[in-house]
């Protein structure tokens, strides 16, 4: 129950059970307020045609998608940098020895 409260984890994803863009913002300042090493943002593929996901039916839906998506990486351009796994491991591992 506590977990449910004071999660742990957040999914950093849009449209995730019809998440609205302003909950990711909370996420980002969160992960800054608690200085975790990163975040994840995640996509499927298939959320980027419509009707493939119950929260992108119609092509206007998609189009709101990407105008989300530019918002949230102006957003956080200035904050956190992109990064493959290897790249972070690589980096992490540079900083925790």
């Amino acid at each position: 129950m506590l977990n449910r409260f004071f999660p742990t984890e957040y999914w950093l994803r849009l449209g995730y059970a019809g998440r609205p863009i302003e909950d990711l913002f909370w996420i980002l300042e969160q992960a800054i307020n608690e200085k975790r090493l990163h975040v994840e943002f995640m996509l499927h593929s298939f959320d980027l045609m419509p009707g493939c996901n119950p929260s992108y039916p119609k092509e206007k839906h998609i189009d709101r998608l990407y105008e989300d998506i530019k918002t949230l990486f102006e957003r956080i351009k200035d904050t956190f940098r992109p990064a493959t796994l290897t790249e972070f491991y690589n980096h992490y591992k540079r900083f925790s020895n």
